[in-house]
């Protein structure tokens, strides 16, 4: 190797030293960056409290529904396949609507079948669609309203914690945080009634809760 080889070796090899040595300080100086943000965090969770957002319980009339599939045949009928639980639900002239908020009615139950489909393996369920311009296709998601909760507390499943085979809630009370158990009536994919364990104008956390612990101090940073 000739002398201008070893040099140009050299040259190259110091550069890749400096560069490496370059890398290991700002990596350093990151993770020391991070570690005062998190003590800073730590810190001012510990003036202030945790943060977390809230929103107050609400008494009022609680709309259940069941989504249903439902397809055009050929001679014009429509059809939906429902499992065993949810036909215990369906009745003959329930309402159906193209969203789950009552806005815009479009049919009701026609008939329901007492024996499972060889094919689906469900109970099948006769529909009859008033206003078919409102669905796009000849196979559509509506909404069957089933039952309608008066005066209830509706709360959505992922506040809900579960351990020793009953339900909690967090609350917030004068910026204390505070576990308390409830009674549900009834749960389903769009949340739980609450039979007790909560009233009108409690405040209830809906993010934050999985760094709390009963009589810790809380900082609410949004409303619901």
């Amino acid at each position: 190797m000739g002398k201008k080889s070893k040099v140009r070796l050299g040259i190259y090899c110091l550069t890749v030293i400096v560069f490496f040595c370059m890398l290991l300080l700002r990596q350093n100086q990151i993770t020391r960056e991070r570690a005062k943000q998190v003590i800073s965090s730590i810190a001012q969770w510990q003036e202030k409290g945790i943060p977390v957002t809230v929103k107050k319980a609400k008494v009022e009339d609680v709309a259940e529904y069941i989504r249903l599939t439902v397809s055009l045949s050929k001679d014009n009928q429509w059809t939906g396949f429902v499992s065993e639980n949810l036909r215990q639900k369906l009745a003959m002239g329930q309402k159906i609507y193209l969203s789950d908020n009552q806005q815009q009615l479009i049919g009701k139950v026609k008939a329901l079948s007492n024996e499972i489909s060889l094919e689906t393996g469900m109970y099948a369920v006769a529909v009859t669609i008033s206003q078919p311009e409102a669905l796009g296709s000849t196979q559509n998601i509506v909404f069957v309203l089933t039952n309608v909760f008066k005066n209830a507390i509706n709360i959505p499943n992922d506040i809900i914690d579960i351990k020793d085979n009953g339900f909690y809630v967090w609350k917030g009370n004068n910026n204390i945080a505070q576990e308390e158990p409830i009674v549900i009536s009834s749960r389903n994919g769009y949340g739980a009634i609450v039979q007790s364990g909560i009233k009108q104008g409690d405040i209830l956390i809906y993010s934050g809760q999985s760094a709390l612990s009963d009589g810790q101090k809380i900082q609410i940073v949004n409303k619901l």
